[in-house]
């Protein structure tokens, strides 16, 4: 896990009202993987008006929104520029590494 995340991490419950999704065009298409693993926070950048731009989460955002939710929960990333909330959304949704014999 990221330190970041890790130190004074919390998660709090937003009015979805509040949130954010203009970054959704640069997430990757993956599936939503079919488990039962609970869901986890959103991760969200403060914005300077008062309201969360959504990094990570955007289709569990979605879900929850058609479900009817009022407040749904996230984590608060430290505030960062719009090219750094970019580069954590990039991290956020990368393919998992794995492991294979082929590797060198």
């Amino acid at each position: 896990m990221e330190p970041a995340l890790l130190e004074g991490a919390r998660v709090r419950h937003v009015p979805v009202e509040q949130l954010e999704t203009r970054l959704a065009v640069l997430r990757g298409g993956r599936a939503r993987r079919e488990d039962d693993l609970a869901d986890l926070p959103l991760r969200v950048v403060p914005l300077p008006n008062g309201r969360y731009e959504v990094a990570d989460g955007f289709k569990r955002f979605e879900r929850w929104r058609a479900e009817g939710l009022c407040e749904v929960p996230v984590v608060v990333e430290a505030p960062r520029t719009r090219a750094e909330t970019r580069v954590l959304l990039l991290r956020a949704n990368a393919p998992p590494r794995t492991l294979s014999h082929f590797a060198s």
